[in-house]
């Protein structure tokens, strides 16, 4: 079930998320300028999970960039809650390709982390570490290094982390890859269990369509910085093989697909621009 808005009366009068005419242009070394991100307007509202699709180099990360304050827009404007992002903040949770577990300090420590720089007393701070480990299968090895877990369950405890440090909105920038089929179906039932209780947005930039069906209120379809399509899917989770293989859902497969192989028709020419301006 998708959840509700946040409790806070603030959260309900706002959208989680808004860019306003938002423009990202990268100055490269030769001096060309690059648009990664064109004049883009977009609404995310309280709740909602957002998958971003496209192709490699079309803007995708740069807008996850712009929400999470990592880099500033050209022109336009980003919201989060009504407030203007001028940089990161605790109301915004990152989670990377690659797990940021601090490899010196114990899986509970790496989880409490965020909670114990904002001065969370001790013994709350314990009880809500506590908590988390549980959802995501972790007790057992809350006192464990980082390099003696596997790959999948590194992944459960930066989401835990992040998790526990309740922000608003959770930004994940393909948060799975390069993890085989049975870890990353896991993951997907942790992080909605995760996302139903918290009630916070998740905006998740993915490769895998097949992920952002499985896990998305709403696919956007992101093509030269713009957002080209966009699709609603209000089907409960978890969504299992015959859900996925209904006509609502094969009607929005094959509509991104269309629209990502219209896209791949012009990747040689903006492809390759725009790949170029993420890495500047």
């Amino acid at each position: 079930m998708t959840p509700e808005s946040q409790a806070d009366p603030h959260h309900r009068l706002y959208p989680a998320v808004e860019l306003r005419g938002v423009t990202k242009t990268f100055t490269l070394a030769s001096g060309e300028k690059l648009t990664a991100v064109n004049d883009l307007t977009l609404t995310v509202e309280p709740g909602e999970f957002v998958c971003v699709l496209g192709p490699s180099g079309h803007g995708k990360s740069t807008l996850m960039n712009l929400i999470a304050g990592f880099i500033e827009p050209t022109g336009g404007e980003v919201l989060t809650h009504g407030d203007r992002v001028t940089g990161p903040g605790p109301d915004r949770g990152v989670i990377f390709q690659r797990d940021t577990l601090f490899l010196w300090k114990r899986v509970a420590d790496n989880v409490g982390y965020g909670l114990k720089s904002r001065g969370v007393p001790k013994a709350e701070r314990e009880e809500i570490v506590a908590r988390y480990l549980d959802i995501v299968g972790l007790t057992r090895f809350a006192k464990a290094w980082p390099k003696q877990l596997s790959g999948g369950m590194r992944r459960r405890a930066a989401i835990a982390a992040v998790f526990a440090n309740e922000p608003d909105v959770l930004l994940m920038d393909e948060p799975f890859v390069g993890l085989d089929f049975a870890r990353r179906a896991v993951l997907h039932q942790v992080l909605i269990e995760l996302w139903s209780r918290a009630n916070n947005t998740i905006f998740f930039v993915t490769h895998d369509l097949d992920e952002a069906l499985a896990l998305a209120s709403r696919i956007l379809v992101v093509v030269n910085g713009k957002v080209m399509h966009e699709a609603r899917l209000d089907l409960p989770r978890p969504r299992d093989a015959e859900a996925l293989l209904s006509p609502e859902v094969n009607a929005v497969r094959l509509a991104v697909l269309e629209e990502l192989e219209a896209a791949m028709a012009d990747v040689d020419e903006a492809g390759g621009q725009f790949a170029a301006a993420a890495s500047a």
